[in-house]
């Protein structure tokens, strides 16, 4: 038997599918593709595939990560070359390694990097950096967060690692995407807490700051450019 961890891509054409979906279309591909994955035992069996952290509907992804259990094993450039003549157009592997920790990817995660891309007609860049820099000064930040009981107050601060934030070209953005938009457009680079501990959705990151400051930021796009395994203080990329 053999581990690998792979890295991978979301693009705008599988945005709208389900984490479960997705699982359903690796495991399809990997059936196609003849590459040899270890299969758990019993009644049902299913290929042993470990995600990172799951992507909300609607937000692409530079960077997913998947950890595969194999029978046997084979070499990381063969391996991604066969599955991605196996995947669909939007998902694409773009490193692998071998695994050698027993720590599964998903269990690992403790901080994620998004660009959230966000619209305002009010607002010059300055007014915005002001805006945020005020926003981080803060020592609590509490929200309504939905559990998988019920909804409660916690305190976000602690989850928000940093966030820088710049101006987009409305032109090149219109040309780009074929969105109209007649507002200022911002891109919130947030380095946010992940994981099974404490884990931050960029939505939640924005929707604070529109209660706590009376704004509108409207989310235009959600894009994850990191995950990160580690701590706070040393983050470390997965495949290392």
């Amino acid at each position: 038997m053999s581990s690998i961890r792979t890295k991978f891509i979301r693009g705008e054409e599988v945005k709208f599918i389900s984490h479960l979906d997705l699982m359903k279309v690796f495991e399809r591909a990997l059936r196609r593709s003849g590459i040899p994955i270890l299969y758990s035992k019993g009644f049902n069996p299913h290929p042993q595939l470990v995600f990172g952290l799951p992507l909300s509907v609607g937000v692409t992804s530079e960077s997913e990560y998947l950890d595969l259990e194999l029978e046997e094993p084979i070499n990381v450039h063969e391996f991604m070359d066969k599955l991605n003549n196996c995947l669909p157009k939007g998902i694409r592997l773009i490193d692998a390694k071998e695994k050698k920790t027993k720590e599964n990817i998903m269990a690992s995660v403790v901080a994620a990097s998004y660009e959230i891309l966000v619209t305002l007609a009010k607002f010059n860049l300055n007014e915005a950096k002001d805006l945020m820099d005020r926003f981080m000064k803060l020592e609590e930040i509490v929200v309504k967060k939905q559990t998988k009981r019920k909804i409660k107050d916690v305190d976000i601060r602690p989850m928000i690692y940093s966030v820088d934030i710049k101006t987009i070209d409305t032109k090149a953005f219109i040309c780009k995407t074929n969105k109209q938009s007649e507002n200022n457009i911002f891109c919130f680079s947030a380095l946010l807490s992940a994981g099974s501990s404490a884990n931050l959705k960029p939505v939640l990151l924005i929707e604070a700051l529109n209660n706590i400051f009376d704004t509108d930021f409207d989310i235009i796009k959600i894009h994850r450019t990191g995950l990160f395994i580690g701590s706070r203080d040393k983050l470390l990329n997965p495949l290392d």
